[in-house]
């Protein structure tokens, strides 16, 4: 979410290539479509993520984790 925030939207491949992360796409991609059904990025469009408000609350600490809907395990 961070990158997203300092970078703006990406795909989950360029998510995937940043040097601060070590995971794969598959699990980047799973995290990604957790984080939207919780409201904190969105899709909006071909895989493309971008950080919402909510989100970049979450960030700030000006927003409870405990209060977003659980996402279903994929």
């Amino acid at each position: 979410m961070e990158l997203l925030r300092d970078e703006g939207p990406k795909p989950v491949g360029e998510i995937g290539e940043d040097e601060r992360l070590y995971w794969n796409n598959q699990y980047l991609g799973r995290r990604c479509r957790l984080l939207a059904k919780q409201g904190l990025i969105v899709n909006i469009g071909n895989g493309v993520y971008q950080i919402t408000d909510d989100g970049r609350a979450y960030l700030d600490g000006d927003l409870d984790a405990r209060g977003l809907p659980e996402p279903d395990d994929e």
